[in-house]
């Protein structure tokens, strides 16, 4: 069971990656879109290399470095729309001249 809803969680952060990188771009934030693309191509090849069983101290790091990267990803990403989300309540609760 572990391994299967792992693999099912790490798939759906992979997809969010590509989905949010999309989001960023449609909104013109060229750095946001690159970040999270690369992210998603980082943990994507980090998992591979730990799906295939290989158990070498290189592949074993790189996972820990990609799920390091990709918790740093998901930092940024909820900040950025902790900030969206204050700044549209902002505008929306100031008055009308």
């Amino acid at each position: 069971m572990h391994l299967l809803f792992g693999t099912l969680g790490f798939a759906c952060l992979i997809a969010a990656c590509f989905v949010i990188a999309r989001s960023y771009r449609r909104r013109t934030r060229r750095r946001g879109a690159v970040a999270s693309g690369v992210v998603g191509v980082v943990f994507a090849a980090g998992f591979a290399g730990i799906a295939t069983g290989a158990a070498s101290e290189a592949v074993n790091l790189g996972f820990t470095a990609a799920v390091i990267i990709s918790s740093a990803w998901m930092t940024t990403v909820a900040v950025d729309l902790y900030r969206r989300t204050r700044a549209a309540d902002t505008d929306r609760k100031t008055p009308a001249p």
